[in-house]
């Protein structure tokens, strides 16, 4: 990106400003994830199946005297090799016919190396109105985002859709962000009991209400209101949501 962004940068997940390529004055940031420790391995674990391919195909080409591979013969092998693989920019290859040979770019290796966990985030928002932490915690809300609108057609009934008149659709929708909204504000209240156990899901303590029920029992014809006896799960849950059990 051509000197965009400094290298320098706090480790732990913290940005730093810097000149976005969306242009002067705009937000955006730097930011070096601990998940990028496992990027070196992981690359090497490419190269070498790559290695270990292409090796096959040196031999191969080697062992074809009487009638030599085309270098088009070679190259559609080796691009099978590249293809799945997704590391060929870091090999140099030579293919003519009856010829293959290939080694590691260990420069282009290098310059991958030195970015492993850097992460750059650039915005069109002026800089004075976003600051680098608020465009890492709006980058990372994105994935809430995703789960929301796959919620929202899941567990939300979102689709399929039974309604054709355009009315009822965009009714049938807004009652689903309502749902959604009021989900939101139930995951927030049992932050505390999600907390207590990473086991726990939202999901699962929905199941466990769903274990509690109150059956309505005709007597001499008088209704009667009967609720099954609470667990102490279920006395936490109606607690934390401050909804009386009763």
């Amino acid at each position: 990106m051509k000197g965009s962004f400094s290298r320098a940068c706090s480790t732990g997940g913290t940005w730093r400003r810097s000149p976005t390529p969306s242009g002067p004055g705009a937000a955006g940031g730097l930011l070096q994830s601990a998940g990028g420790r496992g990027a070196p391995a992981k690359r090497e674990a490419l190269l070498s199946a790559t290695e270990r391919e292409l090796a096959k195909i040196e031999a191969r080409v080697r062992r074809r005297r009487r009638k030599p591979l085309t270098a088009d013969e070679i190259g559609v092998a080796v691009g099978k090799v590249l293809g799945r693989w997704k590391v060929g920019k870091h090999f140099q290859l030579e293919i003519r016919d009856g010829h293959f040979a290939f080694r590691r770019k260990e420069a282009s290796i290098a310059r991958e190396a030195e970015l492993d966990g850097f992460y750059v985030l650039r915005t069109n928002v002026p800089a004075d109105r976003m600051e680098p932490a608020k465009v890492q915690a709006t980058y990372k809300s994105l994935r809430a985002l995703e789960q929301n609108f796959r919620t929202m057609k899941s567990a939300l009934d979102l689709r399929p859709v039974y309604h054709r008149l355009e009315d009822r659709v965009r009714a049938h929708a807004f009652l689903c962000m309502l749902a959604l909204y009021v989900r939101w504000h139930m995951e927030r209240a049992l932050e505390p009991l999600l907390a207590e156990d990473p086991r726990r899901s939202f999901e699962g303590l929905m199941m466990q209400l769903e274990t509690l029920q109150r059956h309505t029992v005709e007597v001499a014809g008088q209704e009667i209101q009967m609720l099954g006896e609470p667990e102490p799960l279920h006395q936490r849950l109606f607690q934390l949501l401050g909804v009386p059990l009763a």
